[in-house]
């Protein structure tokens, strides 16, 4: 038994000096992430190849119609306030193609609506106040948060429009709780992360939280968004339309 007892420390002993102190080949042992697999690729089939318009703009807005737009803020409707500030900037859009300066731009807007499921209610196209503003009023309430899928839906609008520079807005005023998670789909675009070899970096994406705290969407602007905070119509009116400025004049995001 005492031999046996010996025979066994030293083996312990071997193993303990070859193995002992090495590295662990998972994650926390020091091996090379740059092997892992994205978290999540973008559903990309097609997207514009050519040389886009210099200067050209594309813009594709993305309304939450989950039930909370029903509540109230200052006694009326957050959809209300919602369409509201989406037409004002219509008229900003409006205002700015007929500069003298903006007139050979290219300029394309689009519209989602997404509660339950993300549904294009005008796809990239030619500006045309007249038509959005139509789209705007037909929107209607649906079910839950898919903040995720609009995202998606909306980037490969952006990626076929054609555009120089392309922008993400989402106007939300709750958290994702329907499909992928919103920070997965910024977190894509900004590693160029899909199967068809797009480059998505450049999609500029903002997120308006709206009568919800923008610390729940802390993970989106760490990974890459830029998100804002109202939470009155006035401020949604002011924050909208800065962000719509930025886009047209093509700040850096």
């Amino acid at each position: 038994m005492l031999r046996s007892g010996i025979i066994a420390l030293l083996t312990f002993q071997v193993v303990c000096i070859s193995g002992c102190g090495k590295p662990s080949s998972g994650p926390q042992g020091g091996a090379d992430q740059t092997s892992q697999p994205p978290s999540f690729e973008l559903p990309l089939t097609d997207a514009f190849s050519g040389q886009a318009p210099s200067g050209s703009v594309g813009i594709m807005f993305c309304l939450d119609v989950s039930p909370s737009m029903k509540d109230l803020v200052q006694g009326v409707p957050k959809i209300q306030s919602s369409k509201a500030a989406l037409k004002t900037v219509l008229r900003q859009i409006e205002d700015w193609t007929h500069a003298p300066a903006n007139a050979d731009k290219v300029v394309k807007v689009g519209l989602i609506g997404f509660s339950g499921k993300a549904e294009i209610i005008v796809p990239m196209r030619p500006f045309d106040r007249a038509v959005l503003e139509a789209a705007v009023d037909r929107v209607q309430i649906g079910n839950a948060t898919a903040i995720g899928d609009a995202m998606v839906l909306g980037s490969r609008e952006l990626l076929k429009a054609g555009v120089e520079n392309k922008a993400l807005i989402v106007l939300t005023d709750g958290e994702n709780n329907r499909g992928v998670r919103p920070e997965l789909v910024v977190q894509a675009l900004r590693n160029n992360w899909n199967k068809a070899g797009v480059l998505t970096d450049d999609v500029k994406v903002f997120l308006l939280a709206y009568d919800i705290e923008a610390q729940i969407f802390e993970g989106v602007k760490q990974a890459g968004a830029v998100v804002l905070e109202s939470k009155d119509n006035a401020g949604l009116q002011r924050i909208l339309k800065e962000t719509v400025e930025e886009v047209l004049l093509e700040k850096p995001q």
